[in-house]
């Protein structure tokens, strides 16, 4: 049984890694950019945003910066709501998730059981 667990565990890793890679890439692939809104913004002001979040530097850098947050359970600065992390954001919306998956959970038991 552990011999499974850890196998699981092994392949479970790679996947995770790959995911979060894909996932990083293909949003950096996808037209437009987090501060385009309907009003364009001077360069300048797009510059500084940009060093800001560090969005100027390098893919490869930008990756393993990324890397590294999620490493420490840090998933960066939201660039939608400024005076929150993305961390901040999950946190918040947990206990909600948390009760309804608990609750379709119950719902799925008792139906499937009975």
């Amino acid at each position: 049984m552990m011999r499974y667990v850890a196998a699981r565990l092994a392949w479970a890793l790679p996947t995770l890694l790959a995911i979060l890679t894909l996932t990083f890439f293909l949003i950096r692939t996808a037209p437009g950019g987090p501060f385009d809104e309907e009003q364009a913004l001077p360069a300048e002001i797009k510059r500084n945003l940009n060093a800001a979040y560090g969005l100027d530097q390098p893919l490869w850098v930008q990756y393993g910066r990324y890397l590294a947050g999620v490493l420490h359970g840090d998933f960066g600065p939201s660039f939608k709501y400024k005076d929150f992390t993305v961390t901040e954001l999950i946190a918040q919306g947990f206990p909600v998730s948390a009760t309804l998956g608990a609750a379709a959970i119950l719902l799925a038991l008792l139906g499937g059981v009975s």
